[in-house]
């Protein structure tokens, strides 16, 4: 039962668009996002939180139980005007159909754009008009020389007769092409990994490494991901080498492009994992 429930959400987690290298993009009709009408505050960052690459929301899911809620938050001290972009499972745009709160609004948009004051934040929840499950990315577009833009998206799974399950990911970079992901296949628990190429001109060939706790080689293999490719899957479905083991990926991509996250599974209840990369260690 374990594996059933997450194998049938790893089929939720599909291709992608471009993850901020927006080539030979298409661009659809954008919708005006009312953004938050408080008074601009004095604020004083010490640092941003978030590079000028975090651009990416890996993951969204609407219908069949799922919903996607998205929070943006102006981190600077000047009003900021961003974009967002959804995309489906094949990198098209895909029209998606939210509500912000707290006014409530609705609207339906493949790509939408907004303002905000500093200090200030938007959140909206992605949901779907029918009940077929409908799942896809998005992008998150802005003049990072002006400030930065923080955020992050919450998937959620609500059915009846059992508790409300969520996970969060944060605003990922479409440049985490090298990175480190611990894995559990202990205990009933399961790993898994979501892989985006976010470019939409160039092949990506990636190289997955496992290594045990102390570091002793376990298993490699070898994935491609064409221009704006996603793929997800459980570690053991492609790795059986790492049942009931723990230890640590390291992944790699012979491009300068991708995207990725990690998903823990124990049975009906799911939550992220954060990728791991530090650029002092890769020459």
């Amino acid at each position: 039962m374990k594996v059933a429930l997450a194998l049938m959400f790893y089929s939720m987690l599909c291709c992608a668009q471009d993850g901020g290298v927006f080539v030979n993009a298409v661009e659809p009709q954008e919708n005006r996002i009312q953004g938050a009408r408080l008074e601009p505050a004095t604020i004083t960052p010490k640092s941003a939180f978030v590079g000028t690459t975090d651009q990416v929301f890996p993951h969204i899911a609407m219908g069949n139980s799922w919903e996607t809620v998205i929070v943006i938050l102006n981190m600077s001290n000047s009003v900021m005007n961003f974009t967002m972009r959804f995309y489906a499972e094949d990198g098209s745009p895909m029209a998606v159909t939210f509500k912000d709160y707290p006014q409530s609004n609705i609207t339906t948009t493949t790509a939408a754009a907004g303002q905000l004051p500093p200090g200030t934040s938007f959140n909206f929840a992605l949901f779907s008009v029918t009940p077929d499950l409908r799942v896809g990315w998005a992008t998150l577009q802005y003049d990072s020389s002006l400030g930065r833009l923080g955020g992050y998206a919450i998937f959620r799974q609500s059915v009846p007769g059992r508790p409300t399950f969520e996970s969060l990911v944060p605003l990922s970079a479409f440049d985490d092409y090298k990175f480190y992901l611990p894995f559990d296949n202990i205990q009933g628990f399961i790993t898994a990994i979501a892989l985006v190429n976010p470019a939409s001109n160039v092949s990506s060939r990636i190289t997955i490494t496992a290594t045990d706790l102390n570091g002793n080689f376990i298993d490699r293999i070898f994935i491609n991901l064409p221009p704006n490719g996603h793929l997800a899957f459980a570690l053991t479905d492609r790795m059986p080498a790492l049942s009931n083991r723990l230890g640590t990926l390291y992944v790699e991509s012979d491009s300068n492009r991708l995207s990725a996250m990690g998903i823990r599974f124990n049975g009906a209840a799911f939550s992220s994992i954060p990728i791991m990369n530090w650029a002092g260690m890769f020459p």
